[in-house]
């Protein structure tokens, strides 16, 4: 997918001077074979969403009113 998004959208000639994900693993695996050479940023607000729902796994509140 990512080979085809290249040629139809950016064509040989273009390369991303970066790349953001969100951790996606295929999407990671793509980047390696299509892009290897360009940095890789994970998403900063996929990155605080993920740490959130980690945390209310071990995390309690209590004594909060609503």
């Amino acid at each position: 997918m990512l080979e085809a998004y290249k040629q139809a959208v950016l064509g040989n000639n273009v390369k991303p001077l970066i790349i953001v994900t969100d951790h996606e693993q295929a999407l990671l695996n793509g980047l390696r074979t299509v892009y290897p050479r360009v940095p890789h940023l994970l998403c900063r607000w996929h990155t605080e969403k993920n740490v959130l729902q980690e945390a209310k796994k071990h995390w309690r509140v209590t004594g909060v009113n609503k």
